[in-house]
């Protein structure tokens, strides 16, 4: 499911952002460049169509972001309770965590391949002679090495689920069955949400002074979020003061402060970074205009595509958490998701081929020089993920919390936290759509 919400974002982060693509913006703390081979540096506002267009979309795209959001806090809600209802010893719990510590090693030595893979399949890719047969042998690596980690993850579910009873494991395999329903229920509903997407973005027409009209503002609609996630944050510690004592406190914080900090740091820096080159992009309102037409003229075949990749990478997971796991069908699967990668690869390259035919060439070299940016802070992600996994179980050995504290923590997510935003959204989307009827009603702009 999350893999296709990733999907659903990466279409429109090529949509819109080839548009963002089209001249110059903000940069914090640095001196805007001069650009105007292309722009009107202050931007052009928008038409009342136009903004009448963003408002609907954004509005309806705040009701499926609702749903989204409402759908995980179930789940994380359900998986609360069914925590509740396996009621793990400590000896089972003290089993459990050895098992994935066991395992911590040997993640980052099987996910440095699948890195390279991926750097391999992208060289691939963007090479100027695209090869078919390099893309299949890239991908049928990447398959390989897949099938290697599901196996080391079949493995790790065989041992846990030896580690509880019968009747623990039945209630893990339910949620596990509940969120494959659910992904199936989402992949469904793809090919809607891409031309929706695909839709709005030809119908408004933004020119690229519009772009840079729009680049040039935060938007306010995030400031309500933010307020939410500080009103959220400081419930949660005030909670938690009440249920750890000093020390654990303290543990807590030194956990949290740091990586908190880390993450907001990178993720303004990087959305700074992103700004800064689609400013030195500078695309023309022609090249614009291509771009846009050659991802909406693949939709369909990106939404094929997506479907293939999605579909074959549930059918490894659930060799993978088989009763009877074997290793044989496990290994088919990955194939199975290599093949399928492959033939997607196939149509990325058909799609850089022409993205690159409309970009000049010192805009195809920003444009490597981003994707070796990115590629770059991906594999620094990868190479901390162990070290990040092994300070998560150092973390709650640490803490040592009670039966009565888990209880307490239990019941602060089910009842509290959880609670808190089914009512926040909830109330919010009821006094939105009332708003937004009452506004047609009368005849005003919503």
């Amino acid at each position: 499911m999350k893999r296709i919400r990733l999907l659903v974002m990466l279409v429109a982060a090529v949509l819109l952002g080839t548009m963002a693509l089209s001249g110059p913006a903000w940069s914090h703390g640095k001196e805007k460049k001069e650009c105007t081979k292309h722009h009107n540096s202050m931007g052009k506002p928008l038409t009342v169509r136009q903004r009448h267009l963003l408002k609907d979309y954004a509005y309806d795209h705040q009701q499926v972001g609702e749903e989204y959001l409402l759908k995980a806090m179930q789940w994380d809600l359900d998986l609360s309770k069914a925590l509740d209802a396996i009621t793990l010893t400590k000896e089972q719990e003290a089993a459990l965590v050895k098992i994935v510590d066991s395992r911590v090693s040997l993640w980052g030595a099987n996910a440095d391949p699948i890195t390279k893979d991926g750097i391999a399949l992208k060289d691939a890719l963007l090479t100027d002679n695209v090869s078919e047969k390099d893309l299949q042998a890239a991908s049928a690596q990447l398959a390989k090495d897949i099938g290697e980690s599901a196996a080391l993850a079949s493995q790790m579910v065989k041992e846990a689920r030896s580690t509880l009873t019968p009747e623990q494991w039945a209630v893990v395999k339910d949620l596990i069955n509940k969120g494959a329903a659910e992904g199936d229920d989402e992949l469904k509903r793809l090919p809607d949400q891409v031309s929706g997407l695909v839709g709005m973005v030809k119908e408004l027409d933004l020119t690229p002074d519009q772009i840079t009209y729009l680049l040039r503002f935060e938007p306010a609609a995030s400031r309500p979020g933010r307020q939410q996630a500080k009103q959220v944050e400081r419930l949660v510690m005030s909670k938690l003061h009440r249920i750890l004592g000093h020390d654990q406190m303290e543990i807590l914080k030194a956990y949290l402060e740091p990586r908190m900090g880390r993450a907001e740091r990178m993720k303004r820096e990087q959305a700074e970074a992103w700004v800064e080159f689609y400013h030195d992009l500078d695309l023309s309102q022609e090249q614009l205009d291509k771009l846009i037409e050659l991802v909406s003229g693949k939709q369909k075949e990106i939404v094929a595509n997506t479907d293939a990749v999605t579909r074959a990478s549930f059918a490894l997971r659930d060799q993978v958490l088989a009763d009877n796991a074997d290793p044989a069908k496990i290994r088919k699967a990955a194939q199975d998701l290599g093949n399928a990668i492959g033939k997607a690869s196939l149509l990325g390259a058909d799609m850089i081929k022409s993205a690159k035919g409309i970009l000049n060439e010192e805009q195809w070299k920003l444009v490597l020089a981003k994707v070796g940016e990115v590629q770059g802070q991906i594999q620094d992600e990868v190479r901390k993920a162990p070290d990040e996994i092994n300070a998560a179980i150092k973390l709650w050995q640490d803490l040592d919390l009670t039966l009565k504290q888990q209880e307490e923590l239990k019941e602060l997510v089910q009842r509290e936290i959880l609670g808190h935003w089914h009512r926040g959204h909830r109330g919010g989307h009821e006094h939105g759509h009332h708003e937004h009827g009452d506004h047609h009603e009368n005849g005003h702009e919503h």
